[in-house]
């Protein structure tokens, strides 16, 4: 078996939930809902929500669409500030 499929087989008995920055990107966009629909985890774009919203009616995206997180609106940015901070002192 060949190292990447090993790491998508590992994926799938465990999925995992997985945040991509630059969520608007077609890119980014794309293989997020591959992953999905291979069943690699839970995929959270993070950026600008209408951006993102916007980007994924483009690609026709089914309702099982992955998640957004919109920095600006969140009021998860504090915790993760410091979450972050912390484990940089660590």
């Amino acid at each position: 078996m060949k190292p990447l499929d090993r790491l998508v087989t590992a994926a799938r008995e465990h999925p995992r939930r997985i945040a991509l920055s630059d969520g608007a990107d077609p890119r980014v966009i794309a293989a997020a809902l591959r992953a999905m629909r291979d069943g690699l985890g839970e995929m959270i774009l993070v950026g600008d929500q209408d951006a993102i919203a916007a980007a994924l009616a483009k690609q026709s995206c089914r309702p099982e669409r992955p998640r957004i997180e919109d920095p600006a609106l969140s009021g998860r940015t504090t915790a993760y500030v410091e979450a972050y901070a912390a484990l940089r002192r660590a």
